[in-house]
């Protein structure tokens, strides 16, 4: 092995089932995935003592987490021997090995690739858990019980965003907030919450704009009948739903806006599944 400042381990590289057995021997994951970042990698042990992985599952496909939509589950792919493969991972089977030990141990795995655009996937989940969205406590109160009592207990309304965005998931990455243009604060019942919505679809799949077209329609549909009684919005106002490509966003446009994930309003409903944009 090369020496400690000259590893040739990167984060986003796969551990075999026998690699991370040497360090977990009663594992049962099939995969390991590096998630030190690449100068913590390189760094002596003397200042980054440990390598962090993450253990990883072979699913069938990326179906809910792709995309790192979600904070605590990410689905990606790398290319092996025999072609496209599909992992899960956890955020919660993460897992820190001692450096040296590590580089005595291991050799990299040549055959089996993470390419650059779902190491970057995996770059952006790794940073989400440590900068989710803020929202108002009363906005999100109002998302979970919205004036039009059809949206009960027995159908609520982020369970019905949830199959609108679950449907398009295979081409929309990200959905954006800006709420009251980036004001973000409490209000009282009588004032109302005004809300654009900016879905953000992948420019690498032919059928993406039209999933995003399809998922903003819906969407607008969805809000305006759960909030607008006779004609009149109430709570909430829905100022329009659009939809960009990621090659078409800015980076000032993308800094500006909050990325909202619906796994954080599940999580306080037990009735509702996690899931995320």
């Amino acid at each position: 092995m090369a020496n400690d400042r000259n590893t040739n381990w990167l984060q986003g590289d796969i551990l075999l089932r026998e690699d991370i057995q040497t360090f977990f021997p009663d594992t049962t994951f099939q995969y390991g995935v590096v998630i030190s970042h690449d100068c913590d990698l390189a760094a002596e042990p003397t200042k980054e003592g440990f390598v962090e992985i993450i253990l990883a599952e072979r699913v069938d496909s990326l179906l809910g987490y792709a995309y790192g939509k979600d904070a605590r589950t990410l689905r990606i792919s790398i290319i092996t021997s025999s072609g496209e493969t599909i992992l899960e991972l956890k955020a919660t089977n993460k897992k820190p090995i001692e450096k040296q030990i590590f580089n005595k141990e291991l050799n990299k795995q040549s055959h089996i690739v993470m390419d650059a655009s779902n190491r970057h996937i995996l770059q952006k989940w790794l940073a989400a858990r440590y900068k989710r969205s803020a929202f108002p406590e009363e906005f999100e109160n109002r998302l979970r019980n919205p004036p039009n009592a059809k949206y009960s207990k027995s159908k609520p309304l982020i369970k019905e965003i949830e199959k609108i965005l679950d449907k398009a998931n295979d081409g929309v990455v990200s959905v954006f907030f800006d709420l009251d243009d980036g004001e973000n604060k409490e209000r009282p019942n009588n004032e109302l919450y005004e809300l654009k919505i900016k879905l953000l679809y992948t420019s690498e799949k032919l059928d993406a704009l039209e999933t995003a077209k399809s998922a903003s329609n819906e969407l607008t549909q969805l809000i305006e009948d759960a909030f607008c009684i006779d004609h009149e919005f109430q709570l909430i106002e829905l100022m329009s739903c659009e939809y960009i490509s990621d090659a078409a966003m800015s980076y000032l446009e993308a800094s500006n806006l909050k990325q909202w994930r619906i796994e954080y309003l599940s999580s306080k409903d037990a009735d509702l599944p996690s899931f995320s944009i």
